[in-house]
């Protein structure tokens, strides 16, 4: 048996608590080479939002280093961005202080290969490779620059911001594949992402690792009776495209379910959602805010869903609300590297009326809803989890250390 390796987890972020889909993927990946693996240090560069306590707590499992860098889009930056060829969200999250600091923290620091989440990292790990000969390998947690381009398609041609969002899109994309290319190994998250990378550089080493749940940590209580006619939605209000989400959802949407079904409830849960959305209560919108553990609300509900439309990656959200026995109503972009079909309890719908309809169907129709929610479970459980996802990239790992490890020049 190969001996266990030692990582360094390198993170744009404490990802605990795990209350959104970036910070769940990064912290469940964390947790699991915490128990597999030798030895794992967690590196994170953002200094905001995490409690002592939390970081405390998680220091009795791993060795986790702290190191306060805050990327933040300036005037500046934005107006430079408008004349190189440096796309502005790489520019936004690294620079050579940036770097030279981590090779400094480095030297301390005991590990065999190096874990970079983001590919916008990228180019630390690429620094940490060559200044030590270790190799090192990118959790894709989505290809960023497919976000950049669904948002600039938003805009009408003649739009000042379609032209830098797209030529935006076009330098990242760029940047991002010839980031991919540098590394040793890459873990994407879906099939169509590692399809779309062999396209663009087809001796890429690349696989699929894509996300999972725990379903220890997602159990059905069978003793509440779930409310048939309650849609919930557990989001981040961080994000633009979010708030627009639920935005179409609130005003586009819920005025067709509620025409229909009475007293139809949608449900929603995240942290600081803007003020105009509690306007709509009268409406049968139930603004939650923030919970720590959002099982119970899902628990009690008839159905989960996910509107979104500027993204990539796979949604966790989803998978954990199919965990919980839930039927989801989605758009496409949402439900992206989810291979589920109807029969597994996911469904597709694109425009107002046909998203609503699907949702008075599974509120009209409570035990159909309930078959549909446990073959969501069934399916989850099946083909998404994080124990095995994880295992796949420990296992690439060891093949690298174990071999006479030569660095990519290229």
């Amino acid at each position: 048996m190969a001996k266990k390796i030692k990582i360094l987890q390198i993170a744009p972020r404490f990802p605990f608590p795990a209350d959104d889909g970036g910070k769940v993927g990064i912290a469940n990946i964390f947790l699991q080479y915490a128990k597999n693996t030798d030895k794992t240090t967690l590196l994170f560069l953002s200094g905001k939002e995490f409690s002592e306590d939390e970081l405390s707590n998680y220091k009795k499992i791993a060795s986790i280093i702290k190191l306060s860098f805050e990327p933040k889009y300036t005037p500046i930056k934005f107006l430079k961005s408008t004349f190189s060829n440096e796309p502005i969200y790489v520019a936004k999250h690294i620079n050579n202080r940036l770097i030279h600091t981590i090779l400094e923290l480095i030297e301390e620091i005991e590990f065999d290969v190096v874990h970079i989440d983001h590919t916008y990292l990228a180019p630390i790990g690429i620094a940490i490779r060559e200044h030590t000969k270790k190799p090192f390998g990118i959790r894709i947690h989505n290809i960023e620059s497919n976000i950049w381009k669904r948002y600039a398609q938003n805009y009408s041609k003649y739009h000042p911001l379609k032209y830098y969002l797209t030529r935006q899109y076009k330098l990242l994309k760029k940047k991002e594949m010839e980031f991919i290319e540098r590394a040793d190994i890459n873990f994407a998250i879906t099939q169509k992402e590692l399809e779309e990378i062999q396209q663009f550089k087809p001796n890429t080493k690349v696989i699929v690792a894509s996300a999972g749940v725990n379903p220890d940590e997602w159990i059905i209580d069978d003793t509440i009776e779930r409310n048939a006619t309650e849609a919930v939605l557990a989001t981040t209000y961080k994000w633009i495209h979010n708030i627009d989400a639920v935005g179409w959802l609130v005003m586009d949407v819920m005025p067709y379910v509620k025409a229909a079904v009475s007293d139809a409830v949608l449900s929603l849960i995240g942290k600081s959602p803007p003020e105009w959305i509690r306007n709509y209560s009268n409406h049968g919108i139930n603004v939650i805010g923030y919970v720590p553990k959002i099982q119970p609300y899902l628990n009690r509900a008839g159905l989960y869903v996910a509107p979104l439309f500027v993204g990539a990656g796979i949604r966790i959200k989803i998978l954990e609300a199919m965990a919980m026995g839930l039927p989801v109503v989605a758009t496409s972009i949402s439900a992206e590297g989810i291979n589920a079909s109807e029969l597994d309890g996911l469904f597709i719908a694109d425009d107002e009326k046909k998203f609503a309809e699907l949702m008075i169907y599974l509120m009209k129709n409570p035990e159909f809803s309930k078959k549909s929610g446990q073959n969501a479970r069934k399916f989850v459980i099946k083909n998404f989890s994080w124990e095995a996802n994880v295992k796949l990239m420990i296992d690439e790992f060891e093949k690298l250390i174990n071999q006479e490890f030569t660095p990519i020049v290229k």
